[in-house]
């Protein structure tokens, strides 16, 4: 549970440094692959599909509903914030994709609880 707590916030800050910055892929010497990643689709749902798994393996000591809601609201808050990040740009259908990425690890996190208390945790 703890290294979980840890793998969260290591993830968080990561994908706030991607979300927020204005040219992460420079900054961290990988330009050559800027224009193959920054038209793609999915980017934001991959990045909140590990988040939301990170949130919800980590345990934390508050209800689901709301951790689900302060990640919604992360996830709105960094697309809302990318407006005011030359030369990001806010776009629902990022924060979409965002929601998207939120509800996929919900669903699999769930679906991974209801195997498990199934068929036992395994050997």
């Amino acid at each position: 549970m703890l290294w979980w707590r840890v793998a969260f916030v290591a993830y968080a800050g990561v994908a706030s440094f991607l979300l927020l910055a204005p040219h992460p892929l420079q900054m961290l010497g990988l330009a050559r692959y800027s224009e193959s990643l920054s038209a793609g689709r999915g980017q934001h749902a991959a990045i909140f599909f590990g988040l939301t798994l990170c949130a919800l393996l980590a345990r934390w000591p508050v209800r689901l509903t709301a951790l689900w809601g302060m990640l919604a609201g992360y996830a709105a808050l960094t697309e809302a914030i990318q407006a005011f990040i030359p030369p990001r740009q806010s776009d629902w259908r990022d924060l979409a994709e965002n929601l998207a990425g939120l509800a996929a690890g919900i669903a699999v996190y769930a679906a991974a609880n209801h195997l498990i208390r199934r068929n036992g945790p395994g050997p």
